[in-house]
């Protein structure tokens, strides 16, 4: 059988052409179908076509896995052959003109708020479960390792389950400075001074901007320039300034500030020894009052929010 060779055209995340090439033998349609590959195969849509491109419907569902199939058929006295197939595999995600639009919607977002007044990142925080510090200074070395970014967040974020990091929070408690007093993520947390993880030699993009219910996130990543990751990330998301730019900057001689109109996540693209930032770094662990409310694969934003969401009436679920 032969093989269509079929090209895919992105028009933005949700919208999609799909094109091949004409056969110079005879060929009475072509079979097209597509199908959700994150849900068991689901049948999205199956046309026939007399042309050689095809517009896929508008009901795709963002973050999710798609194949396209196109079936060149000829007709027998018995039916229908297919004499040649071609597929395209695609992940609905955000081109960067999107994420564009969505950094666009986070700095209105800040400018509107009556209070934004920037505030000093002495630490960036990370809280887990005490047998997680446990096993990492216990069984490795003392080294807290990256892994695969979860699924928090808009689904079709470029980063989700793409690119491997440790998440930070960067935001202080306005009373005291330090970090916050409570946690959904843990009971133990690793305090390390922001501008050991954050300088002005390492690269800020920014990939997300959500809410969950009603506080509004910001994600940025912070990667070490010419990595694998940060490779991944000059491809598909927006480069920040690490001195100008209207969420976590650098000002030389002062520290890190971050903004305090929504929360700062940071995603850290490298490994770190604890055992080295709590020795030489001024690193340090502390606990506090948690409440538990994460997800292990994280919790997907909220598709009716009118200030964080491109794309309008689009199911999550």
């Amino acid at each position: 059988m032969k093989k269509l060779q079929v090209s895919l055209m992105r028009h933005d995340s949700l919208n999609y052409t799909v094109t091949w090439s004409k056969l110079t033998e005879s060929c009475n349609h072509y079979m097209v179908t597509t199908q959700n590959m994150s849900s068991d195969f689901e049948l999205i849509s199956r046309v026939n076509s007399s042309n050689n491109s095809y517009k896929i419907p508008v009901n795709l569902k963002p973050g999710m896995n798609y194949k396209v199939t196109v079936k060149a058929m000829k007709s027998r006295n018995a039916g229908c052959q297919t004499i040649a197939t071609g597929s395209v595999q695609f992940r609905t995600i955000f081109k960067k003109s999107e994420l564009e639009q969505l950094l666009q919607r986070a700095c209105k977002f800040i400018k509107e708020k009556k209070s934004h007044r920037p505030k000093l990142c002495k630490y960036m925080y990370r809280n887990k479960s005490a047998k997680y510090f446990e096993n990492i200074l216990q069984n490795r070395q003392g080294v807290m390792e990256v892994y695969k970014k979860d699924f928090n967040g808009d689904p079709a974020s470029p980063i989700n389950g793409q690119i491997d990091g440790l998440f930070f929070g960067t935001n202080p408690d306005p009373a005291t400075g330090l970090p916050p007093s409570r946690s959904h993520f843990g009971p133990i947390r690793i305090n390390i001074p922001a501008t050991v993880l954050f300088n002005e030699s390492s690269n800020l993009y920014f990939t997300d901007f959500y809410c969950n219910s009603r506080a509004h996130y910001v994600t940025l990543v912070a990667t070490t320039p010419t990595s694998e990751a940060d490779k991944y990330c000059r491809d598909h998301l927006i480069k920040l300034s690490n001195t100008a730019n209207p969420f976590l900057y650098i000002r030389p001689a002062e520290g890190m500030w971050v903004t305090s109109s929504l929360w700062v996540e940071v995603l850290y693209t490298e490994n770190i020894n604890l055992t080295t930032a709590t020795q030489h770094f001024n690193s340090m662990f502390t606990t506090v009052n948690t409440s538990a409310s994460s997800s292990e694969n994280g919790i997907p934003k909220n598709p009716t929010c009118k200030v964080c969401n491109l794309h309008k009436g689009i199911s999550y679920e």
